[in-house]
C-alpha cells in the first residue's frame, strides 16, 4: 500500500479514540512509537485527527469524517483532502484501514479484552448542551482531556473542535 506504517498507526489511534476502545488506542500508540518511530506528540495529536504534517492531518480528518458520517463524506471534506495532496489510492486505503480498525475496535470492546499493552487512557468525552441539532438530528460531542474536566463549564470554553456526533434518542 501507499500509506506508511506511521500513518496507519495514527489512523488506528484516531479511530480508537472515536470508538472509545482503550485497548485499540494503546496498541497502535506503542507500535507507532517503538516500531514505526512516530514522535510522541504526533501520536497524541492523532487522537484528535491532528498532525503537524498537513497531508497526514488531511488523511486523519478524512478518516474521521468517513466514520462520523457513515461514509457520506461531504464534498468539502473530499475537496479539503485533495487540496492537501490526498490521492484516490490513499482514499481507498483510508477506507480499508478504517474498516479494519472499526472491526478490531468493536471486537475488543465486545470481548472486553484485557489491555496487555502500556495503557493509554482515552480522552474523556463530554456532551455540550446544544440548542440545535443538524438536519439528521445529530448533536456534537466535544473532546476534552480528562485532566481538564474538573470544574469545567462549557460556557468557559472559548474554542473547541467537534470530534464525534451522536443521534438523539
Amino acid at each position: 500500500g501507499v500509506l506508511p506504517a506511521g500513518v496507519r498507526e495514527r489512523l488506528a489511534i484516531s479511530t480508537a479514540q472515536l470508538n472509545g476502545c482503550e485497548y485499540c488506542l494503546s496498541a497502535p500508540t506503542y507500535i507507532g512509537a517503538t516500531i514505526a518511530k512516530v514522535d510522541t506528540a504526533e501520536l497524541d495529536a492523532a487522537r484528535a485527527a491532528h498532525s503537524a504534517d498537513p497531508h497526514v492531518a488531511a488523511l486523519l480528518r478524512l478518516s474521521n469524517e468517513i466514520a462520523e458520517s457513515n461514509g457520506d463524506v461531504s464534498r468539502d471534506g473530499l475537496k479539503a483532502a485533495r487540496e492537501h495532496g490526498v490521492t484516490d489510492e490513499e482514499i481507498g486505503e483510508v477506507v480499508a484501514n478504517l474498516a479494519l480498525n472499526v472491526l478490531t475496535n468493536y471486537f475488543n470492546l465486545l470481548a472486553e479484552v484485557d489491555n496487555d499493552w502500556p495503557v493509554v487512557s482515552l480522552f474523556a468525552v463530554e456532551a455540550a448542551e446544544c440548542a440545535t441539532t443538524d438536519h439528521r438530528g445529530i448533536v456534537p460531542i466535544i473532546l476534552i482531556e480528562a485532566e481538564e474536566l474538573t470544574d469545567l463549564h462549557f460556557d468557559q470554553v472559548e474554542e473547541f473542535r467537534v470530534i464525534h456526533h451522536v443521534h438523539l434518542v
